[in-house]
């Protein structure tokens, strides 16, 4: 029970130390995506942002990256962060 709880909520802190806000007197917005390097849609989403000079974090799949390495790089090379969101993001979880 205790596992699925510090899995389920990120603020409980049990597995690794998170900052889940920061106190800032500036409007402030982050931007993540999921599921990705998509040879389709990464592409976009890296042209839209650097259109509005703004960074975002890219949460990617293990099984995704093998084909898709230039994406990957464009978006460090772009100053974006990049998590890992699992191997293969099983739909039953």
């Amino acid at each position: 029970m205790l596992l699925i709880y510090g899995s389920a909520c990120i603020q409980s802190n049990f597995f690794i130390q998170v900052d889940c806000h920061k106190k800032s007197g500036e409007k402030q917005i982050a931007l993540s995506f999921d599921d990705g390097p998509n040879p389709e849609f990464t592409p976009q989403v890296l042209a839209l942002l650097a259109e509005y000079n703004a960074t975002a974090t890219f949460f990617v799949i293990g099984k995704n990256i093998p084909g898709n390495e230039n994406i990957l790089k464009q978006i460090d090379e772009a100053g974006h962060s990049i998590g890992n969101h699992s191997y293969t993001h099983s739909k039953l979880f």
